[in-house]
């Protein structure tokens, strides 16, 4: 899976109308979360989220996990 980096800090794609939809602090069950890694990127996915940080307490599990 592909790291997303939002570059603009106005919260809008460049050249775009649409704002960015982020969220930038979230835990799966690597942590303290509730869904797993691939349930969470699909989630946020099926809400329209932009870019998504995972934010797991002392662990990068979920990152291997998406592979």
């Amino acid at each position: 899976m592909p790291v997303t980096i939002c570059q603009s800090n106005t919260g809008y794609n460049r050249g775009m109308t649409n704002p960015l939809i982020y969220d930038l602090h979230c835990h799966t069950t690597c942590s303290d979360g509730s869904l797993s890694p691939t349930e969470l990127v699909n989630r946020a996915a099926e809400q329209g989220v932009d870019v998504l940080a995972i934010t797991d307490h002392d662990t990068t599990n979920a990152y291997e996990q998406l592979g």
